[in-house]
């Protein structure tokens, strides 16, 4: 019984094996994909911008998969067509299903960055040290950002950014210690003014503080991706047509500690011991061992940043596990232990990091901890 079983189960794999792949009429209709794509490409260039380009690749664009996983899935017949011209590697979108010169390319891309530079500056009296754009048919930072079908031709910056013809449209321009204070005033309509959706300026307190912060794209309403800001920001500005915000960074230190808040709230460290690290087991440890000096946290801000350098730390074992931890008295009155989340996208390698939100909570008590199971 168990060998009928056997070869049943391996005559069932042997069905499913020769349905897999396509069939001779799809795998035709996967080419003429390719053929019909790469030369719609090449008119659609030749057309829009007078000159004759070279296809290197082309990626089949597949529909969003279902709850039952289709391993040959057939492509929806758009295409990403990587081309090149004179050393220049650029991307095209277009349709491989019939004839078409309609498209949207991002060849100009690095031209219509650096107008908008230009623009900013000639707004803002302020020179970016870097500017990272998210617009087009894929806004963002992904491999296939900034592809558009207007021309642009150094006169139309907002036709080719303004949302209502390539969607939406973010910026986030990284200043170094510049004076932002005085565009606070200019919060709610300076996207307007810069053909965006929105954008966020970041001033960074020195060239080495921007270079630490590896991921830089932060678009939208600042929230918590703003943690990363603390260590290396002075200010911070979002534009947009809803909850515009200028932000200053609050920094104090105190024993090598770096505690940041974002509403002027004070903020202070005072050494004391924490609970024994038993208490600790069963709140994200299974065999909690402090390894760092135990602070006492007091503030009245809703949010403080917490780096915590690492070289006060005995990070002899388990190091990897190491994290921030607080205990607090509830408004009922009982002692709570737990971790601190880690600040999201922070790279600095020389602290262990950690957000306290305070939601009222008294006596409350930082450490650092490790599972030491």
């Amino acid at each position: 019984m168990k060998k009928n079983h056997f070869l049943l189960c391996i005559g069932l794999l042997c069905i499913l094996l020769s349905a897999c792949g396509y069939s001779k009429e799809e795998k035709a209709l996967i080419n003429h994909y390719i053929k019909q794509g790469s030369k719609n490409a090449k008119e659609y260039i030749k057309e829009k911008y007078g000159f004759d380009a070279d296809v290197k690749e082309c990626e089949h664009i597949y529909p969003g998969s279902g709850p039952v996983p289709d391993f040959t899935p057939m492509p929806t017949g758009e295409l990403y067509v990587t081309m090149s011209y004179h050393h220049k590697t650029f991307t095209v979108a277009i349709s491989g299903k019939k004839r078409t010169t309609k498209g949207y390319d991002d060849y100009q891309h690095d031209e219509i960055v650096a107008a908008f530079t230009d623009h900013f500056q000639n707004v803002t009296g302020l020179l970016p040290s870097e500017v990272l754009l998210g617009y087009g048919l894929h806004p963002g930072m992904s491999e296939h950002n900034g592809l558009v079908y207007d021309y642009f031709d150094g006169s139309n910056l907002q036709d080719v950014l303004y949302p209502s013809k390539n969607g939406h449209s973010s910026a986030v321009v990284s200043l170094v210690n510049k004076n932002l204070a005085f565009l606070s005033s200019q919060v709610n309509t300076l996207y307007q003014a810069l053909h965006v959706t929105n954008i966020n300026v970041v001033n960074y307190r020195s060239a080495e503080d921007m270079a630490a912060v590896k991921y830089r794209y932060i678009p939208g309403k600042p929230g918590a991706w703003h943690n990363v800001l603390g260590l290396h920001t002075s200010d911070f500005l979002y534009s947009a047509q809803r909850d515009s915000q200028y932000t200053v960074i609050h920094r104090t230190e105190q024993d090598g500690i770096i505690l940041c808040t974002f509403d002027g709230a004070p903020v202070s460290l005072t050494p004391a011991s924490v609970d024994n690290p038993e208490a600790y087991n069963g709140n994200g440890f299974i065999k909690a061992k402090q390894i760092a000096q135990g602070y006492q946290l007091s503030t009245s801000s809703d949010m403080v940043l917490i780096y915590y350098p690492k070289a006060k730390m005995d990070l002899s074992s388990h190091a990897e596990q190491a994290t921030l931890t607080y205990q607090y008295y509830t408004a009922n009155g009982n002692l709570s232990h737990g971790r601190l989340s880690a600040i999201s996208n922070c790279t600095d390698d020389d602290y262990l990091t950690g957000v306290f939100y305070n939601n009222g909570r008294s006596d409350v008590r930082i450490a650092a901890f490790t599972d030491n199971h």
